[in-house]
């Protein structure tokens, strides 16, 4: 665990029980190289940090960072960065810790290097998140770049050098999974990791309660995915409900949910649903969830297959929480999310213009009647005449962030309260409202109103996607 004071990472170690439950059923051990498997559970626990810093995610860094070891650049003392984590001796100075407990922080240390390394990347994580898109990738960024880089771009610093190590240790990750483990997503490793907050601290069952004081097992899944901007109904029968159908016990993935009807001795209906959990790790046919159990006992990780062994388990999908997390690092579509039109854009943000002192957004110029479409995954919040934007759809993303489509040709294709995926037609460009011809108009934003808008091309270029400006106008 990292606990943040002031500016300054403190390095805590897990309980052995607890970095087993979160790391032990995906990360393999024997894909370490043979002079580093003793490096297997200072790996794990640093990954046992938080979500996006994953012990599969230390190691491909490591193996990248030094080849595991290998190149440490002791031997030139000109170098820039040193050690198996490859820290700067000013990053070090502020960011190094005793990983060990030998009461020393030293950077060629392999505990105290895997250790820092693991508090240093939650760290930037923290620092990022709040830019929206794929906190994994760029927390990867800063830690090749420095976060400074990634705040200046609002996104994937565009040197190579960065982009590339991104792109390398996402893909190299699941190098050091076991076979047939299945690592959670981005937004299902949020929701596992505050479900995680209520194991750390013992929370008792509580029927009715919501806090950390004491919840019960709908909301302990409820409060989990609000956590990353994903909305589920409260009462667990509900929850089952809003994702049928059922999906088999071989495809299930960490950050879906699981569901029992304990009324009687054994069996069950998807009917009458009294329990309800959220699975935190898949090997093979072991699924291991977390719980809040019955009255007397307290939120724990529990093994599906054993402990309801006489019950059966229905499994059902939150929408977009379990996609594998997407590297954007190539400055390529990512595959999942999408322009909005393919046209470039001019780059207006925050300029005058004749409706406004502060454009709030880029245009896109395209014909009248081109298909507009939702950049990524979310739900309509917003879909019908916005005044001087005319017609307009606004969208919440599972991120938390908003993006906004104005001057619709006409009546959006969508409607207030729909779910809508990545590439999904919405409407059509058109110059409605306080407009001088066909263009789509988009914003970014940190909520659903005027005011609240971040640096959309940023917000696209954090989605892995590549706008690119009208150069006339750039």
């Amino acid at each position: 665990m990292t606990m943040v004071n002031g500016c300054t990472a403190i390095w805590k170690p897990q309980p052995e029980d607890l970095i087993e439950a979160i790391g032990g059923m995906i990360f393999d051990f024997s894909k370490l190289p043979s002079w580093a498997t003793s490096w297997g559970d200072d790996i794990v626990k640093a990954g046992s940090i938080c979500p996006e810093s994953p012990p599969q995610l230390i190691a491909a860094q490591l193996q990248q960072e030094s080849t595991f070891g290998l190149n440490t650049n002791k031997d030139k003392p000109w170098a820039v960065a040193f050690g198996p984590a490859q820290f700067t001796p000013a990053t070090w100075a502020v960011h190094g810790v005793d990983g060990d407990g030998d009461g020393d922080r030293d950077i060629w240390d392999p505990a105290d290097a895997i250790a820092s390394q693991g508090s240093y990347n939650c760290k930037l994580a923290g620092i990022v998140r709040p830019l929206g898109g794929n906190t994994q990738a760029l927390m990867l960024a800063a830690y090749n770049a420095g976060p400074g880089a990634v705040q200046k771009y609002n996104g994937i610093p565009p040197y190579k050098e960065t982009t590339n190590y991104v792109r390398v240790i996402q893909a190299n990750m699941k190098n050091f999974e076991k076979p047939g483990g299945t690592a959670a997503g981005t937004r299902a490793q949020g929701a596992i990791a505050v479900a995680m907050e209520y194991v750390k601290a013992k929370t008792p069952y509580l029927w009715g309660g919501t806090t950390l004081k004491g919840i019960d097992c709908s909301a302990l899944v409820q409060n989990a995915y609000e956590a990353v901007g994903v909305e589920l109904p409260r009462v667990a029968q509900d929850q089952i409900n809003a994702f049928l159908p059922t999906i088999p016990a071989s495809q299930v993935r960490p950050g879906d949910l699981v569901g029992f009807d304990t009324s009687g001795s054994s069996g069950g209906s998807i009917k009458n649903i009294t329990h309800i959990g959220l699975v935190s790790a898949v090997s093979g046919s072991n699924i291991q969830m977390i719980e809040a159990p019955v009255p007397g006992k307290a939120v724990r990780v529990a093994q599906v297959n054993t402990l309801y062994a006489n019950y059966t388990p229905f499994y059902v999908r939150v929408p977009g929480a379990s996609e594998p997390a997407s590297g954007a690092s190539d400055g390529k579509s990512n595959g999942k999310w999408v322009l909005p039109v393919n046209v470039r854009y001019s780059p207006t943000y925050k300029a005058a213009g004749p409706y406004a002192n502060r454009h709030t957004g880029i245009d896109f110029p395209a014909k009248a009647g081109t298909d507009i479409k939702a950049v990524g995954p979310g739900k309509v919040v917003t879909a019908g005449w916005g005044g001087a934007y005319g017609w307009q759809v606004v969208i919440k993303h599972d991120d938390g962030k908003y993006t906004q489509y104005a001057h619709m040709n006409g009546r959006p294709r969508v409607g207030t309260g729909a779910r809508v995926s990545a590439g999904q037609v919405i409407g059509d460009v058109g110059s409605t409202g306080n407009s001088t011809g066909p263009h789509l108009h988009f914003e970014a934003r940190t909520g659903p109103e005027y005011g609240s808008d971040i640096d959309p091309v940023g917000y696209l270029r954090s989605k892995g996607l590549s706008p690119q400006p009208n150069v006339a106008q750039a």
